[in-house]
């Protein structure tokens, strides 16, 4: 297992739609995305797409939330 992946929009989107973001788990112990994905999928939850809701669970803002049931990490990524 490896310790840490760094998911996109396109990865999130895909793995919610098949009601499948398990996987991500199962083989990473820490799963983190930019706020950049988190914009994509705000737009994405405004145009009514439903599987928005079930990453918006998982997803928390801070390490010492991190927990069974907020599992996704939303991270600022650095200019350069």
């Amino acid at each position: 297992m490896n310790k840490m992946v760094l998911v996109d929009n396109c990865i999130l989107s895909s793995l919610s739609k098949i009601d499948r973001l398990d996987l991500l788990r199962k083989f990473f112990k820490r799963v983190e995305i930019p706020f950049s994905v988190l914009r994509e999928l705000k737009e994405e939850k405004i145009r009514g797409f439903e599987f928005v809701k079930r990453i918006e669970k998982i997803v928390t803002f801070s390490e010492k939330e991190l927990s069974k049931e907020k599992w996704i990490l939303v991270i600022p990524l650095g200019e350069g």
